[in-house]
């Protein structure tokens, strides 16, 4: 299902290792993606999209959980209360050489996994609480999603961690999109903690602009709120392409200190600049792909928009946006070896 920055870097991941010929299972929970547990029936129409996508061996197992294969991997959707016992039960199964995990029970994966004789990888893609709660099971190694989050994970572990950065897919033909640019300032997850009100106000201030909010953690409160006639609302989008084909900006305005910012790269592959706040990681992933803003005024934001009102600034821009974004183009193959993970 695989909805969410970190989770679309997983799949990409174990797409990568899939294709190189690597025997890939992917064991996730599916409860993010409606906020509650989804009855048989839900779990029963949702796989019937997957084999719209071109998923194989689709099949309900014991009324929560979601098996099936899908670019070269095997996946198992599980319900969050079944998690932990469904990954004890993969392991149970056959012979793994290497776990990596993450985020919400990823610690106890971890463990089980150590206890089985199994090398741990942790992937750690925020400096929350509850991202780096996998360091607790001591893995033997630790991946962190940029040099920000390494240096927060070096404060607290004394093992070995290294920056690996998240995978992308540049299939994409972001020339056309770049050529061809939206027409919306577009945000994704607009709630407060992502500086949502900010990109209300902003709204507000830029009546004659669209501005288009994609739901991301849940459904925006600010929403009800600003009640803004030039503001478009999405729900959360399992296909983002129309969403990117709207855009002309990408804002991202967080007031947490993001372990990355994956949406930054995402939209510079396709060519469209971002302003983004200085938080975390967020200087590592616009680069030279966008505008970093240290400011919270909504109108200091507004003339940094405008700025880009200017063709000829915009296409300069929308340029170095896809040169920033082939930063992150590599062989991840490759690189997991050098790390020493595979």
């Amino acid at each position: 299902m695989f909805v969410g920055g970190a989770e679309v870097s997983v799949r990409l991941l174990a797409q990568r290792l899939a294709a190189s010929g690597r025997d890939v299972t992917v064991v996730g929970s599916h409860v993010h993606i409606t906020g509650h547990e989804p009855s048989v029936a839900a779990l029963q129409a949702y796989g019937e999209h997957l084999r719209e996508l071109g998923a194989t061996q689709v099949a309900v197992v014991d009324r929560h959980a979601l098996t099936y294969r899908l670019a070269g991997m095997r996946c198992v959707s599980t319900s969050n209360a079944e998690y932990l016992r469904t990954c004890e039960a993969e392991l149970a199964q056959g012979s793994h050489d290497v776990v990596l995990a993450m985020l919400e029970q990823g610690e106890e994966v971890l463990r089980a996994s150590a206890s089985r004789g199994v090398r741990t990888v942790a992937w750690i893609h925020d400096v929350s609480d509850n991202g780096l709660a996998c360091l607790e099971s001591d893995p033997a190694l630790v991946l962190a999603t940029s040099r920000f989050v390494a240096r927060a994970v070096g404060a607290r572990f004394a093992g070995e961690v290294r920056v690996f950065y998240p995978p992308f897919d540049f299939r994409e033909n972001p020339n056309g999109h770049a050529q061809l640019p939206g027409d919306c300032v577009s945000m994704v997850n607009p709630i407060p903690e992502k500086g949502g009100d900010l990109a209300f106000r902003l709204a507000a201030l830029n009546p004659g602009r669209t501005f288009l909010f994609v739901e991301g953690w849940r459904w925006s409160e600010l929403l009800d709120r600003y009640r803004l006639p030039n503001v478009h609302y999405l729900p959360p989008q399992i296909d983002m392409s129309t969403f990117w084909r709207r855009t002309r900006v990408l804002i991202v305005p967080s007031r947490l200190p993001e372990g990355f910012g994956r949406v930054v790269v995402e939209a510079n592959l396709r060519g469209i600049p971002v302003l983004a706040a200085r938080r975390g990681g967020l200087s590592e992933a616009v680069g030279t792909g966008g505008i970093l803003i240290d400011k919270r005024d909504p109108a200091h934001w507004s003339e940094k928009l405008a700025q880009l009102d200017d063709e000829a600034r915009f296409r300069a821009l929308a340029a170095r946006a896809l040169v920033s974004a082939r930063r992150f183009e590599r062989d991840v193959d490759a690189e997991l070896v050098a790390l020493g993970v595979l």
